[in-house]
């Protein structure tokens, strides 16, 4: 674990996300199934639940409007991997100021497929909301128990924090690594609490967006000199598809 006398802690143990190529484990589960597996296609979308007065949305606000098609994209996934009952993924998301998606980074996933859990994301992209003055982020716990999908509670950290990712070779550590003085220094004056930054990274390495989510009131400021921060970088090329990284990292205090 590393520490900065700015008030700052991360810790840089790379830990595969459950998205990354499947573990090995007993044929059933669903972390095995092989890729050329279906993309689970949701049912057709619900009519949207109309917007609160507030124009920034809780994340039961964003569930009352995607709770449909996500769980139709357990639902279908579920019909390949009958086994998979259980599971779970949070999923961080950036809002612009014109109310679209700028970036969706999922972290905490364990026991969905890969299938089901990219049909989430790409149907979490797709919303929008009402314009506001500036950039917004919303996390959305995303819970599977005994088969049905609910929102759940974003769990808080755990003493050892890892950098979860798919797609992305271990030279990411030391991309990541040379970011976090830049990183940390967007941070100074923020109030204390974990600050997850995500990414996607394109076929060519490229960051195609990256956010700062935290629960405390970041000012937007941070949020986008952190986000910008890692835009910039560059990473070895996924194996397949899109890239996905998320970085937890605890402001200790002002």
């Amino acid at each position: 674990m590393l520490r900065s006398s700015s008030g700052f802690v991360v810790a840089l143990s790379l830990a595969a996300c459950v998205t990354t190529p499947p573990r090995e484990g007993p044929p059933a589960a669903p972390s095995t199934r092989a890729s050329t597996e279906p993309r689970p296609t949701p049912e057709p979308q619900a009519p949207a639940a109309p917007m609160p007065k507030s124009a920034i949305a809780t994340p039961e606000d964003v569930w009352s409007r995607v709770a449909a098609d996500v769980t139709g994209c357990y639902e279908a996934g579920r019909k390949v991997v009958p086994e998979m009952l259980d599971g779970r993924i949070t999923f961080h998301a950036a809002i612009d100021r014109e109310g679209k998606s700028a970036c969706v980074v999922p972290s905490d996933d364990t026991g969905l497929t890969q299938e089901v859990e990219d049909c989430m994301r790409v149907r979490v992209e797709r919303e929008t909301f009402r314009p506001t003055a500036a950039e917004w982020t919303v996390a959305l716990p995303i819970v599977v128990r005994g088969g049905a999908v609910s929102l759940g509670q974003v769990r808080a950290p755990t003493s050892i924090e890892t950098i979860e990712s798919r797609g992305l070779s271990e030279e990411l550590y030391d991309v990541i690594e040379g970011l976090l003085p830049d990183a940390k220094a967007c941070l100074r004056g923020a109030p204390p609490g974990p600050v997850v930054v995500g990414a996607q990274v394109k076929a060519d390495g490229a960051v195609a967006c990256a956010l700062a989510a935290s629960a405390s009131a970041l000012a937007p400021e941070s949020r986008r000199c952190v986000a910008d921060v890692f835009t910039k970088a560059r990473f070895k090329p996924p194996k397949r598809g899109i890239g996905l990284l998320s970085v937890p990292i605890e402001v200790l205090g002002r």
